[in-house]
């Protein structure tokens, strides 16, 4: 089913992940704070908690061999899907730091949490 581990900063993060840190970072230590980076703070807390934490509990039970090999699939397919709702909601997190694009990115985000959810 491929490599599942494509993108991936380490077990826990995705590079994406890394790169919405970094530039939330820069906002807050250059005194840029505003709503941007506070809608963009929940987006990230969002996807820590709602996402990304499952989608590592998928990936070790994929991996597990003392599952069976349906589980196993099963969690594969779960953990493909977790990680591209987490590349969304992480592509769509970098769009709210644009202020042109702010008001669309948080529609677009609210939306997909009320999916989600």
């Amino acid at each position: 089913m491929g490599d599942l581990r494509k993108g991936m900063k380490s077990d826990a993060d995705l590079w994406i992940s890394e790169v919405n840190t970094q530039i939330l970072k820069y906002y807050t230590a250059s005194g840029k704070s505003s709503g941007m980076t506070k809608k963009h703070t929940e987006v990230l807390q969002f996807i820590a908690e709602n996402i990304s934490k499952h989608r590592q509990r998928a990936l070790k039970i994929s991996e597990d061999e003392g599952k069976s090999e349906e589980v196993r699939i099963r969690e594969k397919v779960h953990y493909k899907r977790l990680l591209s709702f987490e590349l969304l909601f992480n592509n769509i997190a970098l769009l709210i730091m644009i202020p042109e694009m702010f008001e669309e990115a948080c529609e677009n985000i609210e939306e997909l949490q009320i999916c989600f959810v």
